[in-house]
């Protein structure tokens, strides 16, 4: 994610370390490259999210990462104040597990396959952003390895 800004899918796009946000029309998308999210990136997002007005839904591509139980509570804690739903788009068998214990909190939360964008905005309620977020997500896609 780091590198040429001409060569990220959008300009508003939020880079840090090993991760990337942006807000389309109140859905947040969230790319993680790694498994361990790198904790000053981490921060940054936060405060990125708590300065926000509204989030009407969040859609992670997240292939291998696993939040740790401090990460999974600051979800909690998003899903508290904005009450939003949070899919996942994963092939990762340890991700899905990760996605049970976010569910333990309570917040509305399903893994997708990578071929799935659409079920995921679906289930978000956010058919309407399917282009938008195809857009975002094909680069990271595209490069990603075959599960």
């Amino acid at each position: 994610m780091e590198g040429d800004p001409a060569n990220q899918p959008l300009d508003t796009v939020e880079y840090r370390k090993n991760m990337a946000w942006e807000i389309v029309d109140g859905l947040l998308y969230v790319l993680h490259e790694t498994e361990a999210v790198d904790e000053s990136a981490w921060r940054d997002f936060l405060a990125y999210v708590e300065a926000q007005p509204r989030i009407n839904g969040i859609l992670v591509f997240g292939r291998w990462v696993k939040p740790d139980a401090h990460q999974r509570n600051d979800v909690r804690r998003i899903h508290d104040r904005f009450g939003t739903k949070l899919a996942i788009i994963t092939d990762s068998k340890l991700t899905m597990g990760v996605l049970t214990a976010i569910r333990w909190f309570g917040v509305p939360v399903r893994g997708f396959r990578d071929d799935q964008i659409a079920e995921a905005h679906a289930f978000l309620g956010r058919e309407d952003m399917v282009e938008q977020g195809t857009k975002l997500l094909a680069p990271y896609l595209s490069a990603a390895p075959e599960a």
